[in-house]
Formats: C-alpha cells, sequence, structure tokens
C-alpha cells in the first residue's frame, strides 16, 4: 500500500465512508450475495469495520469528522484520512510519500502519531520525506538519494552529519 503527496480521497464519501472502503479490501464475508441478503455474518463484520474504521479515525485525530465530507477537510486533516484509510487496509508494508508536506510544525505530533500506530501493528513504513526533523522523530535508518543516486545511509544523525548530505540538501548547520 502506499500515500500519495498530492491528497486522494473519495470527495463523495465521508470521513468514514473512506476509511471503510480502504478496509474494505481485506473483508472476507461482504461478498455481493451475502451483503443483499444481509447474512448475520456479513452484518457482523460489517459492524466490527465500522468500528474499527471510528477506532483508526480516533488515533489519527479525525474522531470527531467522521461524518463530513472529505473535501471539507484541511490539507492536514485530508494526509489523516489518507493514513487512516491506508492503516484500514491492514498492510505488511506501507509506502508514504510526503506526508509532512505543508505541514505546520504543530501538527507533526499528529503525523508522527500515525507512523507510530502503523509500526506498533506490525507495519514496515517506507517514508519518502524531505522533512528531517520529521524524520529524526520517526526512523532507525535513512537512506539519502541525490538525482537518483545513493549518497549516504545511516541513522538519523549519522546522514545529517555526512557532507555530501550537508552539501545536497542540509547546509552547513543541520
Amino acid at each position: 500500500m502506499r500515500t500519495l503527496q498530492a491528497t486522494a480521497v473519495f470527495p463523495e464519501l465521508t470521513v468514514l465512508e473512506n476509511v471503510l472502503a480502504g478496509g474494505y479490501v481485506r473483508r472476507t464475508d461482504s461478498g455481493v450475495g451475502r451483503t443483499v441478503l444481509a447474512t448475520p455474518r456479513a452484518r457482523s463484520e460489517a459492524a466490527h469495520a465500522r468500528a474499527e474504521a471510528r477506532g483508526i479515525l480516533v488515533e489519527v485525530g479525525l474522531g470527531g469528522d467522521e461524518a463530513r465530507l472529505a473535501p471539507e477537510l484541511g490539507a492536514l486533516e485530508r494526509r489523516l484520512l489518507m493514513l487512516a484509510t491506508a492503516i484500514a487496509t491492514r498492510p505488511a508494508v506501507l509506502l508514504v510519500d510526503e506526508l509532512a508536506a505543508g505541514a505546520a510544525v504543530a501538527d507533526l505530533d499528529r503525523i508522527v502519531a500515525g507512523v507510530e500506530r502503523l509500526r506498533e501493528a506490525g507495519t514496515a513504513v517506507l517514508l519518502v520525506e524531505h522533512d528531517f526533523a520529521l524524520l529524526r522523530r520517526l526512523v532507525e535508518r535513512v537512506v539519502v538519494l541525490d538525482a537518483g543516486r545513493t549518497i549516504a545511509v545511516g541513522t538519523p544523525e549519522q546522514v545529517a552529519a555526512d557532507a555530501a548530505v550537508r552539501a545536497a540538501y542540509l547546509g552547513p548547520r543541520a
């Protein structure tokens, strides 16, 4: 699973419905026949999916927004909605592209909490990110590319001290 730098949500769906759409990919008892007939198993799974989606929204800080339409959300909230939708898929590996792009410093805690929730659930998270302060809070290992070529690999502290990285991205005072 991956999230995109540009926010991509289902604009005609509510926040809750967006997360339910993400979780739908792993449902097992909700085939067309079972859903149309509203079998007990399908109803039970649907109720469980709604409860789980609500829990995910609370964890990423969108618990009070579940009935809002996705386009009504601000940029940060749309990114958090994308993260919540990805969490609902229960991915083994998640590639997250520029999750913090445009986020205020005060909003980074919400982003960090969402990514940490994924890691705690056993998901490997690969971040494509230019916000080095965020990377320092979240990652154990950094791989830095310059024009598609690896120029440094190591802990955030090692990479920040690397002369090639400093010259390419961080400047002399990182």
